[in-house]
């Protein structure tokens, strides 16, 4: 996933608070409607757009009588965001102390991302149209 997408993904107030929750306590999707006051089909949506981005994760599946319910959480611990030089930085701390660095650089066009991860480095190029 580029950094720009989840950027975006993460300006949506529900998903945001929805990850800010998770980040605090895994939960499930009827304990997140109720307690940040999200509509059920709003949450289903983010939820589902923030696992299949692997923003956040599944925790457990709890099936205490006969329901069966899954607890999600975020295996990020922080995001670090600055720009400076035409280039957009991204650092992303997961719970497991790695790390993953991307940079942009939005003065060439196509857009290219480098993402650090370790001793690696992989290019990306995107093109700014395909990214709204």
């Amino acid at each position: 996933m580029y950094t720009l997408e989840i950027l975006e993904i993460l300006s949506d107030k529900y998903s945001l608070q929805i990850v800010q929750s998770l980040s605090v306590e895994p939960s499930t999707i009827p304990q997140l409607s109720r307690k940040l006051n999200i509509p059920m089909a709003a949450c289903y949506r983010r939820v589902s757009t923030l696992l299949k981005e692997g923003l956040i994760q599944e925790d457990e599946v709890n099936s205490r009588a006969r329901k069966k319910s899954v607890i999600y959480c975020t295996n990020i611990f922080k995001l670090d965001i600055s720009f400076g030089s035409g280039k957009l930085f991204v650092i992303t701390h997961f719970k497991d102390d790695t790390r993953i660095g991307k940079v942009i650089d939005l003065r060439s066009e196509p857009f290219e991302e480098r993402t650090v991860e370790g001793d690696q480095i992989h290019t990306m190029k995107m093109d700014p149209e395909d990214i709204t």
